[in-house]
């Protein structure tokens, strides 16, 4: 079971350890001060010997004081010291248990905020979202018509992460209504409001009652546009193949697109939304819906609006709604 060069294995010190706990019930306490030597060699991988392994490892050492405390605490008879110590258990399960998901959280994600003060990473933290994020992917589309309902979509796509970035398709999500805001440009602000269910709605129905299905009330209603062509950087690229973005890349993805002139009778706005299927490290779908064009008319009256912000794409946002890049 063991090894000259290497030591005992680390299954023979498991098995030892819950021996032990079967024969001495307190030992099972130890445990705890295995979590936290985890927590200690995970920190001294990732980043060294800082103040965050000195915390943990201080804490380790505190653990086994406690633990002889608990060892001798569970021999006694004593009523009132058996109670007392069952509270200072309680607390202290409590207190490690806080102490270990937090500082495991931190080395990961910077979070709690409260740590990168305290182990001295306020400043590696304040900027680690932007400059050494795994997923960063941005993008930024214009719409365009070339006539007879043909229209031309250019998707931007700069990856920021370090991970490549994988896009999955591109589509063009269609809202038309009969009123709108005020203020006519606005009204490309409803492609912030597509609902989930819509989005699920409109798959479902797509391959039975074919291209161009809508869903909504005379009111509004929805469809969806796949491309008919498509380009990436230029060159020709199969529709239902996916779109790498290397980490630190940019990619020009140019889509053309037939909508349905029927859609556009009797109304007075139309609004284009580019829509974003992506798939992110952990090979998790995701689609997403961006301002794009709006079109209002009112009258002999025509006017458009369209989005010039940039999207971040990935990671997927909480929402169908694409959120705006801020940095």
């Amino acid at each position: 079971m063991t090894d000259p060069d290497k030591g005992p294995h680390l299954l023979t010190l498991v098995q030892l350890l819950d021996h032990a706990s079967k024969r001495l019930p307190p030992a099972r306490y130890v445990w705890g001060v295995v979590a936290l030597a985890v927590v200690v060699a995970a920190i001294k991988l990732l980043l060294g010997l800082n103040q965050v392994a000195f915390v943990a490892l201080s804490a380790t050492f505190v653990g086994m004081i406690l633990f002889y405390i608990f060892a001798q605490i569970g021999k006694t008879s004593h009523p009132v010291i058996k109670w007392s110590g069952h509270a200072l258990l309680i607390v202290t399960a409590i207190a490690y248990v806080t102490l270990i998901l937090s500082t495991a959280s931190f080395v990961f994600t910077c979070w709690p905020p409260v740590l990168a003060h305290l182990y001295g990473f306020a400043e590696v933290c304040k900027e680690a979202p932007y400059r050494s994020s795994v997923e960063d992917l941005r993008a930024s589309v214009q719409i365009a018509s070339t006539g007879n309902d043909e229209l031309n979509a250019t998707y931007l796509f700069r990856n920021l992460g370090m991970q490549t970035a994988l896009v999955s398709g591109v589509y063009l999500f269609e809202v038309v209504r009969k009123k709108g805001f005020d203020d006519p440009k606005d009204n490309v602000n409803f492609c912030d409001s597509v609902k989930p269910d819509t989005l699920l709605v409109l798959n479902t129905m797509a391959p039975i009652m074919g291209r161009g299905s809508q869903v909504g009330n005379d009111d509004q209603k929805s469809s969806q546009y796949h491309p008919i062509s498509l380009l990436v950087d230029g060159t020709a690229w199969d529709r239902g193949a996916p779109i790498p973005i290397e980490g630190g890349k940019a990619r020009t993805v140019s889509a053309k697109f037939t909508i349905e002139p029927s859609h556009t009778k009797d109304i007075n706005i139309l609004v284009l939304c580019p829509m974003i299927s992506t798939m992110d490290i952990m090979n998790l779908g995701g689609t997403a819906i961006c301002r794009g064009l709006a079109v209002t008319v009112t009258g002999n009256a025509r006017f458009e609006s369209r989005s010039t912000q940039q999207f971040r794409i990935l990671p997927h946002p909480s929402g169908v709604a694409c959120p705006i890049a801020t940095q």
